[in-house]
C-alpha cells in the first residue's frame, strides 16, 4: 500500500486545525501521514499541533518564520514521506474515504494526478457542492489547456498527485508574492504530468470560506499583483517553448481576471494599457464584451458587482442543508 502525505500548512489556525487534522486522522485510507507546517503563527496553533503530534506517531510538525503558503507547502513536502501528495488547508476537512477514493482512481486509470470536488461550507445549516466544468482523463497539454481557462482553475487542495510532480522548480520564487498560487503550481506540475484526472463524481472534502482568509480579504488582490503574476506565468511557458501556442488563452484569462478580480483598475497602467490594445474580435462573446467594459471601469465594476450579487441570490437559494461526513 502506497504511503499518502496530507500536507497542512497552518498559519493562526487554532480555532480548526484540530477538525482538520481529525478528519485526515479518520481516512478509511490508513496508509496516511500528516505533516504540519506552523508558518509563523502569532497564536495558540504552534501548541495545538504540538500537542496533536505528541498523540499520533504519523504526525510531524514543522515551525519555520512565516513564509507565506507556498513555501509552507514546500517545507511540507519536503518534510514528508509519501508516494503520493495531498495538500489540506487548515480551515478545510477531508470526507473519511477521500484518500481511499482518489488513490483507487489513481491505481484503476493509472493516473499521476487525480482532482475530486468540495463541498463548499457556508454554515452549519447549508453547503453548495462544486463541480468542475472538465471532466476526464488528459494528458499533459490538455491539462495545461485547462488549467489556463477562467473555468478551470484547480485548487491544490481536493486533489492527489505522485510525489515526483512536486519538485522545487514547480513553486514560485520564496521572495515573489503573488495571488492565486494554484495555476502557478499546475502550470508548474503539467511539465511532468502524464495522465490527469479530474472527476464530479468524486467529492473528497469540504472547503470552508474562511473570513479572515487573504482570499477573502483582498490582501493579495492587487493589480500590481496581478500584473507581475501573469508576468510570471509567460515566464514558466517561455522556457517550455509553449508561449506561443498558450497567448490566446492567457490573454482571455487576463481580461476575466482584470474584470472580476480588481476592484479599482488603474487605466494608466502599462499592463493593463497592453491588455486595452488586445484585438478582441476573436474573443468569445463574453470575453468581447468584457474587454470592452474593463475600459470603463466604473461601468464595469457595477455591471460586475450586479452580476455577481444575482450570481449569489441564485446560487444562495440552490444549497442544501448540510450533513456532516461520518
Amino acid at each position: 500500500m502506497a504511503l499518502v502525505s496530507i500536507i497542512i500548512p497552518a498559519y493562526n489556525a487554532a480555532p480548526f486545525i484540530s477538525r482538520c487534522v481529525e478528519s485526515a486522522l479518520n481516512q478509511t485510507y490508513k496508509d496516511c501521514e500528516m505533516v504540519i507546517v506552523d508558518d509563523g503563527s502569532t497564536d495558540d496553533t504552534p501548541m495545538v499541533i504540538d500537542n496533536l503530534a505528541m498523540e499520533h506517531s504519523n504526525i510531524t510538525v514543522v515551525h519555520q518564520a512565516n513564509r507565506g503558503l507556498a513555501e509552507a507547502r514546500k517545507a511540507g513536502i519536503h518534510a514528508s514521506k509519501g508516494d503520493y501528495i495531498v495538500h489540506l488547508d487548515a480551515d478545510d476537512w477531508l470526507t473519511s474515504d477521500a484518500i481511499e477514493k482518489l488513490m483507487k482512481r489513481c491505481t484503476e486509470l493509472d493516473l499521476d494526478y487525480c482532482a475530486g470536488i468540495p463541498r463548499v461550507y457556508f454554515s452549519e445549516t447549508s453547503i453548495e457542492p462544486s463541480p468542475r466544468p472538465f471532466t476526464g482523463v488528459f494528458n499533459d497539454w490538455e491539462f495545461l489547456n485547462i488549467i489556463l481557462t477562467p473555468e478551470g482553475n484547480l485548487p491544490s487542495w481536493g486533489c492527489i498527485a505522485k510525489r515526483m510532480l512536486w519538485n522545487d522548480d514547480v513553486f514560485p520564487p520564496s521572495s515573489t508574492v503573488l495571488p492565486n498560487e494554484d495555476l502557478l503550481l499546475n502550470v508548474g506540475l503539467s511539465k511532468r504530468i502524464n495522465k490527469a484526472g479530474i472527476f464530479n463524481d468524486l467529492v473528497v472534502c469540504y472547503y470552508y470560506l474562511n473570513p479572515q482568509s487573504l482570499t477573502a480579504l483582498g490582501t493579495l488582490y492587487k493589480q500590481k499583483l496581478w500584473a507581475s503574476y501573469f508576468a510570471f506565468i509567460r515566464s514558466q511557458l517561455l522556457t517550455r517553448r509553449l508561449l506561443a501556442k498558450c497567448e490566446p488563452k492567457l490573454r482571455l484569462l487576463e481580461v476575466d481576471h482584470i474584470a472580476f478580480h480588481i476592484d479599482k483598475i488603474k487605466t494608466e497602467d502599462s499592463w493593463i494599457q497592453s491588455v486595452y490594445k488586445y484585438d478582441s474580435k476573436n474573443f468569445p462573446k463574453k470575453y468581447r464584451i468584457l474587454h470592452k467594459l474593463i475600459k470603463h471601469p466604473r461601468i464595469a465594476r457595477f455591471s460586475v458587482r450586479t452580476y455577481q450579487t444575482l450570481k449569489a441570490m441564485f446560487a444562495k437559494s440552490t444549497r442544501m442543508p448540510f450533513k456532516a461526513d461520518k
